[in-house]
């Protein structure tokens, strides 16, 4: 490792999210989906709202804190068939901390047993649920991670070691981004509550916990080449976030052939004023009436060959008729 290595301060390998994509494709069926899904989606798109919000925190004190790190943010990671959605993957020369952020809308309660729950409010009600632990969810990224790397090693010798010092090399972290959140965790398990801080505590957390790993310190090259390596295991992520909603069928409205009900319109006020159809209006004026479309009588007098008499006569037969075109 480099005794005399120059500051770095925090580097994004990656700072691009997926989130805003999902946004945009749940706010594209807003309108369409079925009335019995559409709490469900609201929710959704506010709670994503919410999640975006707090990833942009945590970019903000990583930007702001003046320490040497890699940082990596929203990886879709695959092994042996599993997958991880990890928000942020912080390389140190100490730690590689791996991070679930968490903008949790509402008040959370941590029980004894470690269960996650939550109470918000919504559309004027209250509701409480529970979640999905983060801390069970951030575990099993920890376990695919540890399987890449062992998948790495190329002997029993260097897989032993890597094994034994895993969880002393890599940390998991949730971090509640939403500082209206009000976490109760006076009966959490001591392991649990030791993996929650919050976003404004975060930088604190990694320099104070970096300054207790006096045994182990890797070069800026180490952890550049680590940052790389899971970068390179990035893939986009296939999931579709829209398919669980049913969408209303829009039927399309009825081809009209306008020409063919005009021509109607011109033939049968023909033989009922003992006209030739061409009197009524001709082909040419015929054409310019459905390139025209007018709505009114207005805009009926500025076609071509339809002057007041005419427009009186015709004008709200075939208004109704064009009114098809645009319908």
């Amino acid at each position: 490792m480099g005794l005399f290595e120059k500051n770095i301060g925090p580097v994004f390998l990656k700072e691009s999210t997926s989130l805003h994509d999902t946004l945009n494709a749940l706010q594209q069926i807003k309108d369409k989906v079925v009335d019995e899904q559409k709490e469900e989606l609201e929710r959704e798109i506010q709670f994503l709202q919410y999640g975006i919000k707090g990833e942009e925190n945590i970019a903000f004190e990583l930007k702001n804190s003046h320490y040497d790190m890699y940082i990596l943010h929203d990886l879709f990671l695959e092994q042996d068939g599993l997958t991880a959605q990890i928000d942020y993957m912080i390389m140190t020369k100490y730690t590689t901390y791996v991070l679930e952020a968490k903008n949790l809308y509402g008040n959370i309660t941590v029980d004894s047993k470690g269960n996650f729950i939550r109470s918000a409010y919504f559309h004027n009600h209250t509701f409480k649920e529970g979640i999905y632990s983060p801390i069970t969810q951030n575990q099993r990224h920890l376990e695919l991670i540890k399987q890449m790397r062992l998948n790495e090693k190329n002997n029993f010798i260097t897989k032993k070691i890597f094994t034994n010092n895993f969880y002393k090399n890599y940390k998991s972290l949730v971090v509640l981004t939403n500082p209206k959140t009000i976490l109760n965790d006076r009966y959490a398990p001591k392991d649990i509550k030791s993996q929650i801080i919050r976003a404004d505590g975060l930088v604190k957390y990694i320099k104070d916990f970096d300054a207790t790993r006096k045994d182990y310190k890797q070069s800026l090259k180490d952890i550049e080449a680590l940052a790389n390596y899971f970068l390179s295991c990035h893939k986009d992520n296939p999931t579709h976030y829209t398919d669980k909603y049913q969408t209303k069928e829009i039927k399309p409205l009825p081809t009209v052939d306008i020409e063919e009900e005009l021509r109607s319109y011109r033939y049968k006020q023909a033989q009922a004023e003992g006209l030739k159809p061409y009197m009524i209006f001709n082909n040419a004026e015929m054409e310019a009436l459905i390139q025209a479309a007018p709505q009114t009588k207005e805009e009926l007098l500025k076609v071509k060959g339809f002057g007041q008499v005419k427009v009186e006569k015709y004008g709200d037969a075939l208004i109704q008729i064009l009114s098809q075109k645009t319908a």
